[in-house]
């Protein structure tokens, strides 16, 4: 059985130019991450139009995938100079 995570991040707008411009850098960054997948895009988020981030992230155990989340959150920060606003997270187990 394998954990999961599956979450939606927001940053600010102007933040999707910078991804789309680092895409590069995005990409190279997250191939290294195993068992990950991500989308992101714009859309409106309590009446006002945001970037939006979406993670899954699988593993072992919910403590290697809180810190794969972790790194990821962090990364963007870096990356983007803003911190990303959690809409929701939800965690559950995979049967192979």
């Amino acid at each position: 059985m394998r954990r999961g995570i599956k979450a939606s991040l927001y940053l600010p707008l102007d933040c999707l130019d910078t991804l789309t411009n680092r895409e590069e850098d995005l990409n190279d960054y997250f191939d290294s991450i195993k068992d990950f997948a991500y989308d992101y895009g714009s859309m409106e988020y309590q009446e006002k139009e945001v970037c939006y981030f979406d993670v899954i992230l699988l593993d072992k155990t919910i403590k290697s995938v809180r810190q794969k989340y972790t790194g990821v959150k962090k990364y963007l920060k870096v990356l983007t100079g803003k911190q990303p606003k959690q809409i929701f997270i939800i965690t559950f187990d995979k049967i192979m």
